[in-house]
């Protein structure tokens, strides 16, 4: 047994998604699991965190005793402006090679003897402004790796790198890992593509669960067959699309009444099918920014489907109640990759709607558990593509339901078992 160890995860996402809420809690509980005797230091951003309704939950963890929440500065390095001009990514890495110790200090790593990178989708390029974020949010893992600490990177979404800084920044800390994964296909091509790595650390044959897969979920989770829920993002929108972008295509969507986004078309018409196969259509809101969109789908299928468009909506305060609200569908819809997640987690299948802009994730997971059938660009699906994976999914739900909790049993073992493994490789 490891005793005596100082674990830190790097980061701790606090939000109103529930979804990256999941990974956080998912970590800190396998790790409380798997090495008991730790002591374990969660680094949350001081802009926001502390007054997330998720972090009340954390702050309950924290009082039990192994776990300790840090609130960092992200204003890393603090000297940033008087930089100017030479505050590029080379320089910022350069800053990290040369004083590692200063860095570790900012982040409030110098005690921990293994850090744990958790990246959700944050390691991408497809500029040189994403390349001056990646290097940033890499800081304290580069400089735990340069001042001999244990470095992991739990399985996290990869790619693209469109830049050559990116790629070989994401061949340099790779190299420096001493585990990690990719927690879908896709990202696992992203792994391929690097070649062998140097330190042969990365699982490259297959990929490893998400830490939201880690949580504890209900073992019998009870169903209704009459109930379909229903997961709708808006296209074009999100992370990666950057906070500008985004703040335009919300705003052109709320005045066009989201008719004209690819994602309200898609969603219109699985709807219809629900409706047409006398199900009741539940709207779940997984992050509050999708409450707009479902608002508009309930009025355009109550006005579309009449006395037949059975439909509602239902939010959550918390992880569990939202987990709770998945598990009373039969089936779900879904462009939110955690809600899949959730969903596998207790048996309930789903079709799987994503969009590419937003990231590969979604097909990636699907194709990890046998399920790329069910699983569409909107951009193209048709209705008739809407309807052949619904009424499929539906017809074949309990043998594809079996078979999801069977893989995702599996897949959950082997995580704890190689992250207690990845921990033991330097402690």
């Amino acid at each position: 047994m490891m005793t005596g160890i100082n674990i830190a995860i790097v980061y701790g996402h606090v939000s109103r998604n529930h979804g990256d809420n999941a990974i956080t809690q998912g970590i800190v509980h396998a790790l409380q699991r798997t090495v008991p005797d730790a002591r374990i230091r969660l680094l949350c951003s001081s802009r926001g965190s502390a007054k997330k309704p998720f972090m009340q939950t954390l702050r309950s963890y924290e009082a039990q005793g192994n776990l300790d929440i840090v609130l960092y500065d992200q204003n890393w390095p603090a000297d940033t402006n008087d930089l100017g001009a030479d505050a590029t990514p080379a320089k910022l890495q350069q800053l990290i090679a040369e004083d590692p110790a200063s860095v570790l200090d900012h982040f409030q790593l110098t005690d921990c003897d293994v850090v744990l990178y958790n990246s959700s989708e944050h390691l991408y390029s497809y500029n040189a402004g994403d390349d001056a974020a990646m290097i940033k949010r890499l800081a304290p893992i580069m400089a735990a790796h340069a001042a001999g600490k244990a470095v992991i990177c739990l399985p996290c979404t990869f790619g693209p790198f469109e830049t050559e800084y990116s790629r070989s920044l994401f061949r340099t800390f790779v190299d420096a890992c001493v585990g990690g994964a990719a927690r879908d296909a896709h990202s696992l091509d992203q792994l391929r593509q690097l070649g062998e790595p140097t330190s042969n650390a990365f699982e490259s044959n297959d990929v490893m669960l998400d830490a939201a897969f880690l949580r504890d979920y209900p073992d019998d989770a009870p169903a209704d067959e009459n109930i379909i829920g229903l997961v709708p993002r808006l296209d074009g929108f999100g992370l990666r699309a950057g906070r500008e972008k985004s703040r335009e295509v919300f705003d052109a969507a709320i005045e066009s009444g989201f008719e004209q986004s690819r994602a309200f078309q898609v969603y219109a018409n699985a709807a219809y099918i629900i409706s047409c196969l006398g199900k009741t259509c539940r709207f779940l809101i997984q992050n509050p920014n999708d409450q707009p969109l479902a608002e508009a789908m309930v009025r355009a299928v109550r006005s579309r489907c009449g006395s037949r468009g059975r439909c509602e909506i239902l939010g959550a305060a918390s992880i569990e109640e939202y987990v709770e609200n998945v598990a009373a569908c039969s089936a779900i819809v879904s462009s939110r990759f955690h809600s899949h997640i959730f969903a596998y987690s207790i048996g309930v299948p789903a079709v799987g709607v994503y969009f590419p802009e937003q990231g590969l994730k979604i097909p990636g997971l699907m194709q990890a558990f046998d399920q790329s059938p069910y699983c569409l660009n909107g951009h193209t699906a048709t209705l008739v593509d809407v309807t052949n994976a619904l009424t499929t999914l539906v017809s074949q739900r309990s043998s594809e339901s079996a078979t999801i909790r069977t893989l995702v049993a599996e897949k959950r073992r082997r995580f704890e078992t190689t992250l207690e493994s990845w921990i033991g490789v330097r402690v």
